[in-house]
């Protein structure tokens, strides 16, 4: 345990903007995330942030492989055509 406690905060105050936690389920990746967040950022610092807790075996696979690797993919062309429907459709605009 006091390993884990010390690699948690080398981890903490290091140069990193994320962290993936993987291990079985219960054995405590939320605790030791929210851990090195605490030690990463304090409600008093300027660089606040929330901790969220996301179930990544909710998410489609390649969602979270984009969100993780920070690429994004380009729409599709019928994704931008029912953007711009939507978009069009609550600003009166009927032009396609």
């Amino acid at each position: 345990m006091a390993e884990l406690k010390h690699k948690a905060e080398k981890i903490a105050l290091s140069n990193v903007s994320m962290v993936l936690i993987v291990g079985e389920s219960g054995t405590g990746k939320e605790l030791v995330a929210r851990y090195i967040h605490s030690i990463m950022y304090d409600e008093s610092a300027k660089g606040f942030a929330p901790f969220i807790a996301i179930n990544c075996t909710a998410l489609p696979r390649p969602f979270l492989k984009a969100s993780f690797s920070g690429t994004r993919r380009e729409p599709s062309p019928m994704q931008r055509r029912k953007r711009r429907e939507y978009s069009n459709s609550h600003t009166g605009n009927d032009t396609p």
